[in-house]
């Protein structure tokens, strides 16, 4: 069943995006409604002084879609990766070369098709796109963690670390 026009949330609009694999980002100016990567490139909304929004063809569509409760393929088209591989590099460097859900899968290098970009926090609750906040993952792992909240995805990444005997010990003092 779609939604109505005037059901609109952009809060929601963007987790409907981020779950059909568009790439949120966040605004990069206070006229900035909000900010998106899809294969079509990237949109931003406008509003100005006035309030008025000012929507692209694409974004536009997007939103009729989302509000008719449809499906769509959306993640952008990965000439973006390249961009992208200076970020995982970074993250490699920093974090080893293991998603960090500890599922067992090992990256091999920044060129590796494997790796992708997860937010900690994600997006619809406001995470940052910031290297704090970003952490590699193999694509299964990235599909199973969606949009979860942080605790979830530490959880998940606790039982893989522990079914794989690589979680420590409690202390005896830490365990009574």
């Amino acid at each position: 069943m779609g939604r109505r026009r005037e059901e609109f949330e952009l809060s929601a609009f963007e987790k409907w995006l981020t779950g059909h694999g568009a790439i949120v980002e966040a605004p990069t100016s206070e006229w900035e409604v909000i900010r998106f990567w899809t294969k079509a490139g990237l949109q931003v909304v406008y509003r100005n002084a006035k309030g008025f929004e000012t929507w692209p063809a694409e974004a536009t569509r997007l939103k009729d879609v989302f509000l008719s409760g449809q499906s769509e393929k959306l993640a952008p088209v990965m000439a973006r990766k390249k961009r992208l591989r200076g970020k995982v590099a970074d993250l490699l460097r920093r974090d080893g070369p293991e998603c960090w859900f500890a599922c067992g899968v090992v990256f091999e290098g920044s060129d590796d098709e494997r790796a992708t970009i997860e937010h900690l926090c994600a997006r619809c609750y406001g995470g940052p796109n910031h290297g704090a906040n970003l952490v590699l993952a193999c694509e299964p792992c990235n599909r199973k963690a969606d949009n979860l909240h942080i605790a979830s995805k530490v959880a998940i990444r606790e039982k893989n670390l522990a079914e794989r005997g690589m979680l420590p010990a409690l202390a005896e003092s830490e365990a009574s």
